[in-house]
């Protein structure tokens, strides 16, 4: 016997499953520390709904696969051949890919990004992998000498544009660097925590593998780079997360800003979420505690000057404001270095129309 839910419309089933339907965990858990489980969670309403008839699981199939997670290693996945069979390549809205090997070969990382985009088209794509092979992604080698001393297993990289839906409106030779894949307008990306390495004698000359640290490092070479330079060209929104990175690091991340000409909005994190207590367990070891939040107070002096002397960019917001202990500090910092600017008082500047940077 069919349950009373079979016999109802399409229309009603429709909105039903739009009150099941949420964002992916991975879209709250972005500003956290990467780690590989950013896609896990314990709502699984739509995927048990699937299961109850066919006929659900045709009309939740759209939904329940808009929102893609792919593990990459070296074995065949099924992935592909599962969206093609199912006709769900218009309906995958964002994608998110897996890597926890720092081995994988960069023919497999390359191969892997080519043959995705050669059959989707998201809105936005997500890579939560270690620095080498976020950078291999970009096309951009990583200074990876002094990681012993952060050991940063995971960082998180993603773009977004404007549009999805259509991967045939974008069929042009196999890309190398995912930039070229799509004209992405926004980039995110989660360096991670440099509290470790705070434990070590002269820790601000160590280097944080980064791919913003080493567009910044490289900025000349970037610049002078007209593949790289096409690739920022749409570039309007940057958002920067990590926790406690050294001022030095922070100034080449600021000067890799200056390759987007078209930046209009920077959002920057410096500070751990509320619940996180990395900082705590970072003082059991030879860390003075206060030259983090030193390094953070120098760091937003830093962005303060550049986000300014940038004219692109109009509008400059701060997740770090609730820290009560620095909210006045950071205030103070920003109010000065952003002279002229309004300030909502929620961690949002904006630049006047018609200001000139000096």
């Amino acid at each position: 016997m069919s349950s009373p839910l079979e016999r109802l419309p399409n229309e009603l089933l429709d909105q039903i499953i739009s009150y099941l339907d949420i964002d992916p965990p991975s879209r709250a858990r972005i500003h956290q520390e990467p780690n590989q489980d950013i896609a896990v969670s314990q709502n699984k309403s739509l995927k048990y709904l699937s299961q109850s008839s066919s006929r659900l699981a045709t009309l939740l199939r759209p939904c329940l696969f808009a929102h893609a997670r792919v593990v990459l290693h070296d074995k065949p996945s099924q992935f592909c051949s599962f969206v093609l069979k199912w006709d769900l390549a218009r309906y995958i809205k964002s994608i998110l890919i897996l890597v926890s090997d720092n081995h994988l070969a960069r023919l497999v990382t390359g191969r892997w990004l080519t043959h995705l985009f050669e059959f989707i088209d998201p809105l936005w794509i997500t890579i939560a992998a270690p620095p080498r092979i976020i950078g291999e992604a970009l096309q951009s080698s990583i200074d990876e000498r002094h990681g012993w001393a952060f050991a940063i297993d995971q960082q998180i990289l993603q773009l977004q544009q404007n549009s999805y839906g259509n991967p045939t409106a974008h069929q042009s030779q196999p890309p190398e660097n995912i930039f070229c894949t799509r004209p992405w307008t926004s980039l995110f990306f989660n360096e991670g925590s440099s509290l470790k390495a705070y434990n070590h004698y002269e820790y601000f000359l160590s280097q944080v593998p980064s791919v913003l640290g080493q567009w910044g490092h490289d900025f000349i070479l970037m610049q002078n780079s007209r593949d790289m330079s096409a690739h920022f060209e749409g570039i309007e929104s940057l958002t920067y997360t990590a926790i406690f990175p050294f001022y030095n690091h922070v100034e080449n991340v600021c000067i890799a800003m200056q390759l987007l000409p078209r930046l209009r909005v920077v959002t920057v994190q410096l500070a751990p979420d509320e619940k996180n207590h990395a900082t705590e367990l970072e003082q059991r070891g030879s860390m003075d505690p206060n030259d983090p939040w030193m390094e953070l107070e120098s760091s937003y002096s830093v962005i303060g000057f550049k986000i300014r002397t940038q004219p692109s960019v109009e509008e400059f917001r701060t997740r770090d404001l609730h820290v009560e202990a620095i909210r006045p500090e950071l205030t103070r910092i920003l109010a000065e270095e952003l002279r002229g600017w309004t300030h909502d008082d929620q961690g949002v500047w904006r630049r006047p129309p018609f200001e000139e940077s000096s």
